[in-house]
């Protein structure tokens, strides 16, 4: 129990400096942390997240920012604390496990418990801020629940409170993921009602139809 809440709890921070060895311009480092205030917990639910893709562009250590159309820029001097698939697994767990009233939560890279309540897998499309000034998350989560699977796919946007501020974009990104936990819980929360649907009917319905071989090629987080 110890181990698994210290690795939520993991950089609570949002930003840092690193000074290079070979001297030069600081490096300052950030990290994603969870929005949403946990809740004394409810329920004994055992909540695994199995696994967290991005595309490969945003698979690195510095920060990635779009600035017009395809045009991507990196941040030499503006990093990530942590993999970045490690830290949207990690914050979206808490988010969600917050909504949810549990502390019962498994990451991808700790050994999963022999029963697990509640199942996700994220895909993330994009994942970066535009233009200095919004955050753009596209994701897909899937939740299984037994033998009942829902589907959803979500675009956030959430405006910088700072342009061309990294710390901002982080802020920002993190919020992006608090929306997406609060939209993971109200669609489980409405999986039981009468007009819940299978998962493949609904993702149909929503338009929802898997990404080109272009945009799927991944990193994920074991």
């Amino acid at each position: 129990m110890r181990r698994r809440l210290l690795l939520l709890a993991l950089p609570l921070l949002p930003a840092g400096c690193v000074l290079p060895p070979g001297g030069g311009a600081p490096v300052r480092v950030y990290g994603l942390v969870p929005r949403i205030a946990p809740a004394s917990p409810r329920r004994e639910l055992v909540l695994v997240v199995r696994r967290v893709t991005i595309p490969p562009y945003l698979d690195r250590q510095q920060m990635v920012t779009r600035t017009a159309g395809p045009r991507l820029a990196l941040a030499e001097t503006h990093n990530w604390l942590e993999p970045l698939p490690s830290a949207i697994a990690r914050v979206f767990a808490a988010d969600l496990a917050a909504l949810l009233g549990t502390e019962l939560v498994f990451l991808p890279e700790q050994d999963p418990p022999a029963r697990a309540d509640l199942e996700l897998t994220l895909d993330v499309f994009a994942f970066e801020a535009v233009a200095d000034r919004r955050v753009v998350l596209d994701a897909r989560v899937r939740a299984r629940k037994g033998d009942e699977e829902r589907v959803h796919r979500a675009r956030i946007t959430v405006p910088l409170a700072r342009a061309g501020d990294h710390a901002a974009i982080a802020e920002a990104m993190s919020e992006a993921l608090a929306e997406l936990a609060r939209r993971t819980a109200a669609l489980l929360e409405d999986s039981g009602s009468p007009g819940h649907r299978p998962a493949a009917t609904e993702a149909a319905a929503a338009g929802d139809h898997p990404p080109s071989s272009s945009s799927n090629g991944s990193s994920s987080s074991r």
